[in-house]
């Protein structure tokens, strides 16, 4: 997604000075084998860190393989502070390219069930600085025999989704993970999700309408 007036601002002439550059995008979504390779290619230990915070990145997920994904929103000030392991860079597996499984790990396939805290709880999952909420947000169970391709592509159309709708960070990470495990659980990058399984994401997101549309064409 890139923001309005996302490009990098600079100063008015050449050589005079420059202010600070900002991301192109207001959401960002990487893996951590990517997350590990822009901090060898821009020389930065806090990806996550640097991203929210210098480049002012408004939402960034991370995600990491069968173990689900960290998402990250709110003030882009405090990101850095919350970023935590996910700045670790430990390679997920998956191809980088494609922005590989964000739940999937179909060679796995033991995940830990999903468990987002819910919006403003208190509880393991969900925390917030000043301003930035981070939601920790385990993996799902894949069914054995598929594959991670595709998974990245499935978590950032449902993140897309929620955002795009206005939806609790702490459900859009639950439905995306969800989402992005359904699709490991199958191989092909484009496999034919069950309906059910859309239907449980859309009601995760609040679309009700979409609900709606959904089982009346099934």
């Amino acid at each position: 997604m890139r923001s309005a007036s996302g490009r990098s601002a600079r100063g008015g002439r050449k050589g005079g000075p420059r202010s600070t550059p900002r991301a192109a995008w207001d959401v960002v979504k990487l893996n951590q084998r990517e997350e590990a390779e822009l901090g060898r290619m821009f020389g930065q230990k806090d990806v996550v860190g640097w991203l929210r915070g210098e480049l002012g990145v408004a939402v960034l997920a991370v995600t990491r393989g069968a173990d689900g994904c960290r998402l990250i929103g709110g003030d882009a000030a405090s990101g850095g502070a919350a970023s935590g392991d996910a700045a670790s860079g430990d390679a997920a597996s998956g191809d980088a390219a494609s922005g590989s499984a964000a739940s999937g790990g179909a060679a796995s396939g033991g995940a830990a069930s999903g468990g987002a805290a819910s919006e403003g709880a208190a509880s393991e999952g969900a925390t917030s600085g000043d301003a930035a909420t981070v939601i920790d947000q385990p993996g799902f169970p894949t069914t054995p025999g598929g594959d991670s391709v595709g998974c990245g592509d499935a978590f950032t159309a449902v993140l897309a989704l929620g955002l795009v709708h206005g939806a609790p960070l702490a459900r859009i990470a639950e439905a995306a993970c969800r989402y992005a495990a359904a699709v490991a659980g199958h191989r092909g990058g484009t496999p034919a999700v069950p309906r059910a399984e859309i239907v449980a994401v859309l009601h995760l997101l609040g679309l009700t309408f979409q609900v709606e549309a959904a089982g009346s064409s099934a």
